[in-house]
């Protein structure tokens, strides 16, 4: 069950969403770069609204992230729906992205926000996995390693097969413990 504004003990942060998600169908959670993990960014209500995934995308710029979630609200707004392993070429010009479906393992550590908004796990989120400049995708031969660790791969179950190693340590989880 969605949470909404008539829900007791909201703060402003928690009304501040759900407005958006009243007003435009979803909210943008930024979360910033730190130490030597770059920021991400995810939808919140789109499960709800538009039903439709919620988006994550990994490793870029707070405006640049928020932009091609937008991108993708505004493409399910003309009748896309997005689902594992499509491709848009409308994130990044001249190039395209592709969504992968999250494991159930990373909900806790990176989607919070969703999880209180959905009140628990019962939702899809989609990953937006962009390629390198020789439009080279994560998992292929030859993508650029200064861009390995931006992006971690939660279609992927195991820690080091996900990349998600550096990232867990970096919010002081064990990588080793079942997350």
């Amino acid at each position: 069950m969605a949470r909404s504004l008539d829900d007791e003990g909201l703060d402003e942060h928690d009304q501040r969403i759900l407005e958006d998600i009243d007003k435009d169908g979803w909210h943008c959670v930024v979360i910033p770069a730190e130490g030597d993990c770059e920021g991400w960014c995810i939808s919140v209500g789109l499960c709800q609204t538009l039903q439709q995934p919620e988006i994550a995308v990994f490793g870029c710029q707070p405006e640049t992230g928020h932009g091609m979630l937008w991108a993708a609200v505004d493409e399910i707004r003309e009748g896309r729906h997005f689902l594992d392993g499509d491709v848009s070429d409308r994130f990044i010009e001249s190039y395209d992205s592709t969504f992968r479906q999250s494991k159930l393992r990373w909900y806790d550590p990176f989607f919070g926000w969703a999880r209180w908004y959905h009140s628990g796990d019962e939702f899809a989120m989609l990953q937006v996995i962009w390629p390198d400049a020789e439009k080279r995708f994560p998992w292929e031969k030859g993508f650029a390693d200064r861009f390995v660790r931006d992006q971690p791969l939660l279609y992927e179950t195991d820690v080091d097969e996900a990349r998600a190693r550096h990232w867990l340590e970096s919010m002081e989880i064990d990588p080793d413990s079942e997350v």
